[in-house]
């Protein structure tokens, strides 16, 4: 149990870079198979960075759909009555979305230090993330360092698979979907909806609310159905099934568990981070039971 004590230790201690820690260890996990069949530290800087064009072409592109709904809503806001606007000014004044705003422009530094902390983990995670191996069995004794390592590393490939496999599925189902019915940007809400989904349960609706509102305000009530009906399907029963698919050695409760709790305490890097803690407590633990069972 020292172990675990001073673990979880050094994790608070680094707790302010766990997040881009995290995400990068998400990044190694996806492009080690390429990395792996030339290990030359040009390929994981090429892999590195088309990753890095990827998701600032992605973020560019969402965020000139956020200023489309800006404009949009603005569009929306001068068509209404007097009567409606005072409403509507009110019912604003309830939600906390100065702060939230004020919380979003003041966080830009740090986010920029975060992504340039991401991209340099990624490659050092990437090129050297075998060295961490080698650290844990200088860490631990012998046999918990093995299965903590086997276990660990089984574990996050599965859930990061899992994600991958997950978010792809969504994708296609979902951009499909929002074609089908007629909605604004299909593909760009689609992303922010697999983006956010990966809040429990009520993430995607954040992104899934504007197509809905769309088709209420125009009379197409069938498709703000399907769109619902959709939604609902997959937070009760098809998300799970990835997630109990594609869960490692964790059990589905101790999964979705850890993904919460680690959701909870760390931000969206726990979903990573949870997981491999869940790993670590149950191998720890299952390490002890034998040495108990064989004592006794």
């Amino acid at each position: 149990m020292r172990e675990v004590v001073l673990a979880l230790l050094i994790l608070l201690f680094v707790k302010p870079i766990l997040a881009p820690l995290a995400y990068a260890a998400v990044l190694s996990v996806a492009l080690y198979p390429a990395y792996e069949k030339h290990r030359k530290w040009y390929v994981a800087a090429l892999l590195i960075l088309l990753a890095v064009v990827a998701l600032l072409f992605t973020g560019y592109q969402l965020t000139l759909k956020l200023f489309d709904q800006i404009t949009w809503l603005n569009d929306f806001y001068s068509k209404l009555s007097p009567e409606e606007q005072i409403q509507l000014i009110q019912l604003s004044s309830n939600l906390p979305l100065q702060d939230y705003a004020l919380r979003v422009v003041t966080s830009i530094p740090s986010l920029a230090v975060d992504f340039v902390l991401f991209v340099i983990f990624s490659y050092f995670l990437l090129v050297d993330g075998w060295r961490l191996k080698k650290a844990v069995y200088n860490f631990l004794p012998k046999e918990k360092a093995a299965k903590l390592v086997k276990k660990g590393w089984y574990n996050l490939n599965a859930v990061v698979m899992g994600f991958f496999v997950s978010t792809f599925v969504y994708l296609v189902i979902c951009t499909s979907l929002l074609y089908f019915t007629g909605s604004p940007s299909p593909l760009v809400v689609s992303i922010l909806a697999a983006l956010f989904g990966i809040l429990p349960v009520l993430g995607a609706w954040m992104a899934l609310a504007y197509p809905v509102f769309v088709h209420l305000s125009s009379g197409n009530y069938v498709s703000a159905i399907i769109i619902v009906a959709f939604q609902l399907l997959w937070n009760s029963a098809v998300d799970f099934y990835f997630k109990a698919r594609y869960r490692g050695t964790l059990h589905p409760a101790v999964l979705l568990g850890s993904m919460a709790a680690g959701i909870k305490w760390f931000g969206f890097s726990g979903i990573v981070i949870g997981p491999l803690l869940a790993t670590a407590f149950e191998t720890v633990m299952n390490i002890e039971k034998s040495r108990i069972d064989v004592a006794n």
